[in-house]
């Protein structure tokens, strides 16, 4: 046969690399079923297997290369049927052995795991673990550590149990909740590491749990209800438990009834958890006052109803950047400080220790950079545009930070250049909106996927606008807020993640620029801020200035979502500030206040 008569398609004019176009004639010989040799088939019964070559799925695979070098049947059949593979995940994976390529996602992640375990395709197993660890979530996380346990990943399956520790009240509310069995209930009651502000929260996890299948978990009643530490129960909550307690004990042997009572029993539940000595509150770290850059960290309690301050940051900051990771390591990235002879940003990045009261050097970043913005994702710290020095044009580069190994690293660039925006984490997801970009306030949306590495455009805001504020609300949807807008600086859109949808809210009290936004206890705080519309939009020697006479920027709103309505809260931060660093964490109920300096 002459090449002119080759079942192949013509190699393309300008042809990649030698290996490249070794690779595509092989895959084109697979899919066209020339010189296959053997034919794979799925879980299904099927007509027609998936026609493949022995030594392309040998060079993939110790399983398959085992199979057809030795004695076994298999060694010699044309037709070859695995059934425990659906055909579906079988065809992805045979794929791969042609193409080095396969898209793992949440609807095929599990199945593609436990196939390129069982068959050995060692380069899919590490791309599907590296999958899961960076989607990890409320809603699978019980799942993961699960599949981690099965699959031996010891690392995966610590981290996923600490993550269900952390977020315990989250967690408590899925269906895979009310899915584990008594034992695993067990382990996480006992655990005096659950992250719960109170016990009734655990005392109602509790109920769903039994409440879902009461006829087959009474019997467990006992063991359950006494990982509940009930010395710190609510009144209606212990009401409820003694309830439910003579309940079990009317239905109970002797022997269920002495054990309740035992010594170490009564012990256990009248120690107190770790997480009891802590409180939710919301951190505004450095700032500006209208007239030079602050150092000073201010503390709101929603619960308490009282405002603090921690210890001063070492240097004067505006346009920081804030993240908390394991819900109390409070960290503080970039910033500027103004005014000085130098305004340009800095790489700094520290991180408060609460035993000290003190601010300690972490690694810093590869670039500085101000007014950008920063979040955390899946344990990770991430760090996004802004300006690195004064007059230039804002910056597309994205850095993330592994409290692992202490280093930042460069990912994804954001699409267009950035400054004054606001980024949220919500799910497994970065999310952006508006900003300063090189024409002005943005009305762009964009969220970016850590897994693939990419970032993806939304629907746009109905407002543009820069220096805005952002948080999760209760419901999940993420609050927009203020900004720098054109007629409504009071204005409050929510984005809807899911659907790829924005609902317009009630305007909120004032007008703020530069804010600050939480959400704590099913309720959005919005704090502080500039009450001039004007400010934000660029970067000139007056835009940080022009806003100083603002009478507001040190008031705090709350939004109630059911009804829909914003109201002034009774305290106040202890100064105007804007263009300060936001975040929830969590604190000592008796952290020692500092005095305003």
């Amino acid at each position: 046969m002459s090449s002119g008569d080759s079942p192949l398609p013509a190699e393309p004019g300008n042809p990649r690399s030698g290996m490249d176009g070794f690779v595509g004639r092989l895959r084109s010989l697979q899919t066209m079923g020339i010189l296959c040799d053997v034919f794979l088939k799925g879980a299904e019964e099927a007509a027609a297997g998936i026609p493949c070559h022995r030594i392309v799925l040998s060079a993939h695979s110790t399983y398959f290369l085992t199979m057809f070098t030795s004695d076994y049947k298999e060694s010699a059949d044309r037709d070859i049927q695995l059934r425990n593979i659906d055909s579906r995940t079988l065809t992805e994976l045979v794929t791969y052995a042609y193409t080095l390529d396969i898209a793992v996602a949440e609807e095929n992640v599990e199945p593609l795991l436990v196939a390129a375990l069982f068959l050995d395709f060692a380069p899919v197993v590490r791309m599907c673990w590296d999958f899961l660890e960076s989607r990890l979530n409320a809603s699978n996380c019980l799942r993961v550590q699960c599949l981690a346990g099965m699959h031996h990943n010891p690392r995966l399956a610590e981290k996923a149990h600490i993550y269900i520790l952390q977020n315990f009240v989250r967690v408590a509310k899925t269906q895979d909740f009310l899915l584990i069995n008594p034992e695993k209930i067990m382990e996480l009651l006992a655990s005096d590491n659950l992250f719960v502000e109170t016990e009734d929260q655990v005392f109602e996890a509790v109920h769903r749990w039994i409440d879902y299948d009461r006829a087959g978990r009474t019997a467990h009643l006992t063991d359950v209800l006494q990982s509940v530490r009930t010395a710190f129960l609510g009144l209606t909550c212990h009401e409820k438990y003694f309830l439910d307690l003579v309940d079990f004990l009317t239905n109970s042997g002797p022997g269920n009834v002495s054990n309740y009572w035992s010594a170490e029993t009564v012990a256990t539940r009248r120690r107190p958890r770790e997480y009891f000595e802590f409180q939710t509150v919301i951190v505004c770290v450095g700032g500006y006052d209208g007239e030079r850059s602050l150092s000073t960290v201010d503390v709101f309690s929603p619960s308490t109803a009282t405002v603090w301050r921690l210890a001063n940051l070492p240097a004067l900051l505006t346009g920081c950047g804030v993240a908390v990771l394991d819900g109390h390591s409070l960290f503080v990235c970039g910033g500027r400080t103004f005014p000085s002879r130098s305004r340009d940003g800095v790489s700094d990045v520290r991180r408060y220790d609460a035993t000290a009261n003190q601010w300690v050097d972490c690694a810093k970043t590869n670039i500085e950079r101000y007014d950008g913005c920063t979040a955390t994702l899946n344990g990770r710290i991430y760090t996004a545009g802004g300006y690195q020095e004064h007059g230039n044009a804002p910056m597309t580069f994205v850095e993330v930070y592994d409290p692992q190994t202490n280093g930042w690293q460069f990912v994804a660039e954001l699409p267009f250049g950035l400054s004054k925006f606001a980024m949220v984490a919500c799910g497994d997801r970065l999310y952006t909106f508006g900003g300063v970009s090189a024409v002005g306030s943005s009305h762009a949306v964009f969220s970016y996927d850590p897994a693939a590495d990419v970032w993806s455009r939304l629907a746009d805001m109905p407002t543009a606008r820069s220096g805005c504020a952002g948080c999760v609300g209760p419901s999940g949807l993420i609050y927009v807020v203020g900004g720098n807008v054109t007629e409504n600086a009071r204005c409050v859109e929510a984005f809807n993640p899911a659907a790829n949808q924005w609902v317009q809210k009630a305007n909120m009290v004032r007008e703020r620029s530069g804010a600050g936004a939480a959400c704590v206890d099913g309720k959005v705080y919005v704090l502080g801020g500039n009450d001039s519309s004007d400010s934000g939009d660029s970067d000139s020697e007056d835009s940080d200035s022009e806003d100083s006479d603002s009478e507001d920027s040190d008031s705090i709103e709350v939004y109630d979502e059911s009804s829909d309505r914003w109201t002034l809260h009774e305290c106040r931060l202890p100064e105007v500030k804007h263009f300060f660093g936001c975040a929830v964490m969590k604190l000592k109920k008796d952290q020692k206040p500092v005095k305003s300096s």
